[in-house]
């Protein structure tokens, strides 16, 4: 059987391979990774599975490389101009363990690896400082545990105001704690702040709580936000 990599680009299109100590390296380094190229998923955040092949809630958080806007693509993937032509990669000499090891027809190798050594925002920022304390705080405040709890209690009872202030209460520290993490931050345009703030803090609630959740989050013109139950529900914990 030939095991060989046929390019397809396929692998690249559906995730992007979380972060392994190995890769501790090419953070930083010539040719390799920096903030902006890095996404933080938290603890209890859906995620594809590659070995599952389905979005399931992460059980400790992971640091992937970012995904193209609006899917799942590798920001990395270099798409075929051409039939004739085959997928590539953008920084193939400095790719991750996952990628070396991600083979579709032998998927072996990257299983055995998976779910070991992976690293967490503190292996790239530290565990103490201001931005330790920042993600500590934001993690208490806007941990997805509560959140699906929130969640749920709010599809079973739409009048539940204890669910809708819990779950606005942590939209708003959210973009508070991003607010307070980019004045910390060099000059920069604001895509890459936004991408080291996804570094840092995951991604925005804005953002998640809609997709998880099935919570629609609406800005009124006196900018306060608005939260109701309406959409689909893809997080277990969040089903009544």
């Amino acid at each position: 059987m030939d095991l060989a990599c046929d390019r397809c680009g396929e692998c690249c299109r559906r995730s992007t391979p979380a972060l392994h100590q190995e890769d501790l390296a090419l953070i930083g380094g010539e040719g390799g990774f920096d903030l902006v190229h890095l996404v933080t998923f938290r603890r209890g955040e859906l995620v594809h599975d590659q070995i599952r092949g389905e979005l399931v809630p992460l059980e400790q958080e992971v640091v992937k490389l970012r995904s193209l806007p609006g899917g799942w693509a590798c920001m990395f993937l270099l798409e075929p101009e051409s039939e004739e032509e085959t997928a590539g990669c953008a920084r193939y000499q400095a790719r991750p363990l996952e990628c070396r090891l991600l083979l579709c027809k032998d998927p072996e190798p990257l299983a055995a690896a998976y779910d070991t050594g992976r690293i967490t925002r503190h292996d790239i920022v530290g565990a103490e400082g201001p931005i330790a304390e920042l993600i500590a705080a934001h993690e208490a405040r806007c941990g997805y545990k509560d959140l699906a709890q929130w969640a749920r209690r709010l599809h079973a009872d739409a009048t539940d105001t204890a669910a809708q202030e819990a779950i606005l209460a942590a939209v708003r520290f959210d973009a508070g704690a991003r607010s307070m993490l980019l004045e910390r931050l060099p000059a920069m345009d604001d895509a890459d702040k936004a991408a080291v703030a996804a570094c840092c803090l995951g991604r925005p609630l804005t953002e998640t709580i809609p997709a998880m959740f099935g919570l629609e989050l609406r800005k009124s013109a006196d900018g306060a936000i608005h939260l109701a139950a309406r959409g689909v529900i893809h997080h277990p914990a969040a089903r009544p």
